[in-house]
């Protein structure tokens, strides 16, 4: 229940986010002697955290808030030191996302999406072994979107008139 009423407050995602990003090791000396498979493990759990408090919200999630789960996911999509899994929880946030609150209300989302992958594609061909795990990423965040909101699409896709 607490954990619950934890997941009410916006500070909650906004450090889960910091985590998931792999701040909290990079910018801490206090968390120098975390190894690699707890730091991926952190990140992960942040990850999840993230999608459980999207999973619990109503409507009205502020636009600001919204924006930094957007920001946080993306840029985890396009962070070659992010473990798969986190970039694979990363890209279920943003379909999450999407599909709670709409198509409609993030068009921002879908926007920095279709930038990463823009931007990981472009380093894809310039030769950077790190653009194919952000090229996937992306990508798998797209496909999950698409996926999740395949009804929405259709029901608002304009119609052809019949000959």
């Amino acid at each position: 229940r607490q954990a619950e009423e934890m997941l009410d407050t916006e500070a909650l995602p906004r450090v889960a986010l910091a985590i998931m990003a792999g701040h909290g090791k990079a910018s801490s000396p206090h968390l120098a002697s975390v190894s690699e498979e707890q730091d991926s493990a952190a990140r992960h759990m942040a990850a999840v955290l993230v999608k459980r408090f999207v999973d619990v919200q109503d409507e009205a999630l502020p636009g600001d808030l919204l924006e930094a789960i957007a920001d946080g996911a993306t840029a985890c999509l396009a962070d070659p030191r992010a473990p798969a899994d986190v970039r694979r929880q990363a890209a279920s946030n943003l379909s999450a996302l999407v599909r709670k609150l709409g198509l409609d209300r993030c068009v921002r989302v879908v926007e920095a999406l279709v930038a990463a992958i823009r931007g990981a594609a472009a380093r894809v061909s310039g030769g950077s072994p790190e653009g194919m795990s952000a090229l996937s990423g992306a990508l798998a965040a797209a496909e999950m979107i698409c996926d999740d909101s395949a009804d929405q699409m259709d029901r608002d896709a304009p119609r052809e008139a019949a000959p």
